[in-house]
């Protein structure tokens, strides 16, 4: 594990890379990891770790900035509220997080693609919406509602978008709505929705009924299957 940190608009943010194994001077295709509501926590950071085992470069972002994150229901909120306010600026802080990556010597700058928990969803849901040059990204139970603060261009990426069919967090109209608005841009997209699953089912620690955050083995197993054939699609393997 490396440090992957960098500075926009005065605040530092702290994440992780994970390298595959590599000979000196070899560079593999890179998938940024958003964080869900909790911060670049033990979540992103072994997704991100998965993703070196898959034989790319796996980076854990920060969002929050100064590698924060929550632990509580409350301080949680309170980092997704703050964060929230202002989409734009978020835009802007997933765009410094693709420059730093392409500028790490063993990532090939070509081939990124990013995926996103819950806000991390969000997050890479508005990165294809700004126009970002991408290879692809992948939205987990993600925040499916477009904002005024981004405006939608030409989207280039790819998106799959993986969703709960029992998910209290993202109304249905949303995916409905989402439907529409890609095929208003003329994205390339796809989706899936698994029946009986709730908000968080990427999850291991997510075991709320009440609050809808659960997670769901079988169907992390399913969605992290789904993501490998995206990935080997966008990046023309095998």
């Amino acid at each position: 594990m490396q440090d992957f940190n960098y500075q926009l608009e005065g605040q530092d943010f702290k994440g992780q890379v994970f390298l595959p194994a590599l000979n000196r001077g070899d560079t593999a295709p890179a998938v940024l990891v958003f964080h869900d509501w909790g911060g670049c926590n033990e979540m992103a950071q072994n997704y991100a770790k998965s993703i070196a085992d898959l034989d790319m470069v796996g980076i854990a972002v920060d969002m929050y900035g100064d590698g924060r994150t929550g632990h509580s229901v409350d301080e949680k909120m309170a980092l997704y509220g703050q964060a929230s306010q202002d989409r734009a600026r978020l835009v802007r802080l997933s765009e410094a997080a693709i420059v730093a990556a392409k500028a790490h010597p063993q990532v090939d700058s070509d081939r990124i693609v990013a995926i996103g928990f819950c806000f991390g969803g969000m997050c890479v849901l508005d990165l294809a919406r700004s126009g970002a040059n991408l290879s692809g990204v992948v939205s987990f139970h993600g925040a499916l509602a477009p904002s005024s603060d981004v405006v939608t261009k030409h989207i280039t990426a790819p998106i799959m978008i993986l969703h709960g069919d029992s998910d209290k967090m993202v109304p249905f109209s949303d995916v409905s709505d989402i439907r529409d608005e890609l095929n208003a841009a003329k994205a390339d997209w796809q989706m899936t929705i698994y029946a009986n699953t709730h908000h968080a089912f990427m999850n291991p620690e997510a075991n709320d009924e009440e609050l809808g955050t659960v997670y769901n083995k079988s169907v992390a197993s399913k969605a992290w299957e789904s993501f490998q054939l995206f990935l080997r699609d966008v990046f023309g393997e095998t």
